[in-house]
């Protein structure tokens, strides 16, 4: 009985943990320029590895491509924010084909809240 109850307490806690796991890396659908504002404000956060104590704005210019990915054309600012901007927008996937070829520009500040 021990056993069945330890299997089901482990199944239940693997079960949350691979849904919390699913969730956060699942980008939202992007179909419109509105959907891309949110979608970025979603998937860029304050970098883990940056002083906690860091302030940095960014602008990035990038183009829609063709399969829907963001590329990155022109980033200005701090070179650790920079790296996690790009890596963080590749998460991106736009499924509205009106939107490719476009280029956006989009200021990203970051200030670390305790």
């Amino acid at each position: 009985m021990k056993n069945l109850i330890k299997t089901t307490a482990l199944f239940l806690a693997a079960a949350a943990l691979s849904l919390n796991l699913a969730s956060a890396s699942t980008p939202p659908a992007i179909k419109t320029s509105a959907d891309l504002e949110k979608a970025i404000k979603q998937v860029v956060s304050y970098p883990e590895t940056s002083p906690k104590e860091a302030v940095c704005e960014l602008e990035v210019i990038f183009k829609i491509t063709n399969s829907g990915k963001l590329e990155v054309t022109r980033t200005t600012g701090n070179n650790k924010f920079t790296a996690h901007v790009n890596d963080c927008l590749q998460k991106l996937k736009v499924e509205n084909p009106e939107l490719y070829g476009r280029f956006f520009s989009k200021k990203i500040s970051f200030i670390y809240r305790k």
